[in-house]
């Protein structure tokens, strides 16, 4: 059983995943994705980025630990053959295992080259205004005018 917290969710929301250690990460992210079927709703289980838990002890109370943490300064992303075993080979019992970096969102602008499409994180987002705000602080020049409310989403 591996402990699993989505990053940059409430620390207090975390998880557990049964898996066994002959398993591979690919099946571990298919294993989370149907643990949260509403969180991944709309993400295909190889695009969630996992990461180990942190060069440090990551224990209760995690809430102090994880508001501060950076995954790229942090800890190490999994790669999907890898087999569980050869990652957590004696995972300490009360510790996060694995944190869960949502993929991010490429956007586009209407009107813009098609190679200028950016990236939101998906992380930040929890709801459609903070979407249309992390737009809007990426193409800050772009959008200077616009009120980041009246912004149209369009899936394509």
């Amino acid at each position: 059983t591996l402990i699993c917290w989505i990053h940059s969710q409430n620390p207090k929301a975390t998880f557990q995943v049964k898996i066994s250690k002959i398993e591979t990460v690919f099946e571990l992210q298919e294993a989370i994705k149907n643990k949260k079927p509403i969180t991944f709703r709309d993400v295909e289980s190889d695009t969630l980025r996992l990461c180990d838990k942190p060069n440090y002890p990551v224990s209760r109370p995690y809430e102090d630990h994880l508001r501060k943490l950076n995954l790229s300064a942090h800890g190490t992303f999994l790669e999907g053959a890898q087999r569980l075993s050869k990652v957590f080979p004696e995972p300490p019992e009360d510790d996060i295992h694995v944190i869960v970096d949502l993929p991010s969102i490429y956007c586009w602008l209407r009107g813009g080259t098609l190679d200028s499409r950016f990236a939101v994180e998906s992380s930040r987002l929890e709801t459609i205004f903070d979407f249309k705000e992390a737009i809007k602080d990426k193409n800050p020049v772009a959008l200077r005018n616009v009120d980041a409310a009246t912004l149209r989403l369009f899936r394509i």
